[in-house]
């Protein structure tokens, strides 16, 4: 999936950090205050289906501080609360609460650019699946249960299949 975004380079103390948000905002997603009982995410069918596919890309870009502007969208149904900003930061990263209001006021001017998810990054290689269920990964020779499709599990002590039984 290829997203629109701005990139900024906004520094926060002596750190310059990667700021990807994305272009144009989403206009029919919005998500209200999830620190007071419980917060509603609530959004169209292309705002959602963008979202996902910004957190696929904050989840595998640990470099990058991702900023979904969420306060001024026009959601469908308007729920109760406070309608709140989405930040998605990689814990590698280990950006601090605190230093988020820094780099928000950096955000003045941003260059366009295209960021790529990988939606095959999620899924095992073809033909490496265990008996237990579908889209796990084979854990190789010391599998204690067989294939559920003989002869597609490519590990090493189960690359060919039996032979047949006569």
């Amino acid at each position: 999936m290829r997203l629109r975004a701005e990139e900024f380079r906004p520094r926060a103390g002596r750190h310059a950090f990667r700021v990807v948000r994305p272009r144009p905002a989403l206009r029919h997603t919005t998500l209200v205050d999830p620190m007071r009982d419980w917060g509603y995410l609530v959004g169209d069918h292309d705002g959602l289906a963008r979202l996902a596919g910004l957190f696929s890309f904050a989840a595998y870009s640990p470099h990058t501080v991702v900023h979904v502007p969420l306060r001024q969208s026009m959601p469908r149904d308007v729920p109760q609360g406070v309608p709140v900003d989405l930040v998605l930061v990689h814990q590698t990263l280990g950006l601090r609460p605190s230093t988020w209001p820094a780099l928000r006021r950096g955000l003045i001017q941003g260059v366009p650019r295209t960021v790529r998810t990988d939606e095959r990054r999620g899924t095992p290689p073809t033909g490496r699946t265990s008996g237990s269920g579908a889209g796990t990964a084979c854990p190789g020779p010391a599998a204690s249960s067989p294939p559920s499709t003989p002869g597609r599990c490519s590990c090493p002590a189960r690359a060919t299949p039996s032979p047949p039984r006569p």
